[in-house]
């Protein structure tokens, strides 16, 4: 039995979005396409087509313009063989939005680029079609920079780690942060949410191994602190691996570790 997947996209398109489709092509599979349109019903655009042929073991690339295909891609900006895609296999395909050009791999492994020929804003849907058994995954997000570095070997006096969000938070965001405390057994450790470029902590966050009591605080407008918020309950270890998510809520953060809520910090006014 076959299936296919069309469907609408969420917001525009734009630089740094990444597409995952994962499925598993039937036993003798012929062809399955995979379709960035303008549109869910006959698109006279489609500005990333791909062909994935079986009987030529090759993966096609190409746009449709005002109805028109363009020239035909397989060769060209090749990264791998011309189809590691396999007829009764499972597949994952990324397609990533680059400056210039669709950054696409398979079955996580670099396979080609493919130039622009229409405006990433001209993409409104998504479509899987052909010789399709199975379609596990068709997600569409954000490739967020990767903050730099991934990992402290060294411990240093002062901030260890700081990098910019890549986008505005809102209600509904989560950020996770894995980290192993070590070195001083009553030490502290910080975590500090900036308001934009500003010194203005609107979250700070301290984890004290001498008093084991968890604080949290923020700033005035003015940068004063307000009063603290202490809580007793202390799950953390010196060496050991923790995992500390940081939902934006309506009203508040909402800290949780290990997937348990472990500290809920509502927002305070400016001049409060």
């Amino acid at each position: 039995m076959l299936t296919s997947y069309i469907g609408n996209l969420y917001g525009p398109i734009e630089v740094g979005h990444i597409f995952i489709i994962s499925g598993k092509t039937v036993d003798g599979a012929s062809v399955f396409e995979i379709d960035l349109a303008a549109s869910k019903y006959d698109p006279t655009d489609i500005p990333l087509h791909i062909s994935v042929q079986f009987h030529s073991e090759t993966i096609m690339r190409n746009s449709l313009i005002d109805g028109a295909w363009g020239e035909e891609e397989i060769d060209e900006n090749l990264m791998s063989s011309t189809n590691p895609i396999i007829s009764g296999w499972d597949f994952k395909v990324l397609i990533m939005t680059g400056d210039e050009k669709f950054h696409i791999a398979i079955n996580d492994q670099p396979h080609c680029t493919f130039s622009y020929r229409l405006t990433l804003e001209s993409i409104h849907a998504i479509a899987i079609t052909g010789d399709v058994q199975k379609i596990f995954q068709v997600d569409h997000r954000r490739m967020f920079p990767t903050p730099w570095p991934m990992l402290h070997e060294e411990i240093k006096r002062g901030p260890e780690y700081s990098f910019d969000s890549p986008k505005q938070f809102y209600p509904g965001h989560v950020f996770v942060i894995s980290a192993i405390p070590c070195g001083n057994h009553n030490g502290t450790f910080i975590i500090k949410l900036h308001y934009g470029a500003s010194k203005r902590q609107m979250f700070h966050l301290s984890a004290r191994f001498h008093q084991r009591a968890v604080i949290a605080n923020s700033q005035t407008d003015s940068l004063d602190w307000r009063k603290d918020e202490e809580r007793h309950r202390f799950p953390f270890c010196i060496d050991q691996l923790f995992k500390l998510a940081v939902a934006i809520t309506e009203n508040a953060f909402v800290v949780a570790f290990d997937g348990e809520i472990l500290y809920t910090y509502n927002y305070r006014k400016f001049k409060e």
